[in-house]
């Protein structure tokens, strides 16, 4: 009878040991799918700041090119505005001059009627 109790006694710790064991198991395996889940939302938001760096430095190098893109247009304005001002004074030096030379011929012309003037008389 002893025996019988001995043997109900070990059977039922065996039974308790597997639950509890069991119930281990089981808190494990939830433990390691809440660490799964972390690491994945982890690894997502990781994703998502590293797509949003690549976007900001995407839209900066854009904005530089673009930048440097006015600058270059607005040095190319500014040498053509340059240019534009030297052809106007060389034309208006040039201007000057065929009226500087129109007035000696005419000085020249007069100079010499006055001398045919002279000589008539």
């Amino acid at each position: 009878h002893a025996t019988s109790e001995f043997a109900e006694e070990a059977l039922k710790r065996a039974e308790e040991k597997a639950a509890r064991d069991a119930q281990r198991r089981a808190e494990k395996e939830r433990q390691a799918e809440l660490k799964a889940e972390e690491e994945l939302r982890l690894s997502e938001q990781r994703q998502k700041i590293k797509a949003e760096k690549a976007a900001a430095k995407a839209r900066k190098v854009a904005e530089q090119k673009e930048d440097a893109e006015r600058r270059r247009e607005e040095r190319e304005a500014a040498a053509k505005e340059r240019e534009a001002e030297k052809a106007r004074e060389e034309q208006e030096t040039e201007a000057l001059r065929v009226q500087e030379r129109l007035a000696e011929q005419e000085r020249l012309r007069k100079e010499e009627e006055a001398a045919k003037e002279v000589e008539r008389q």
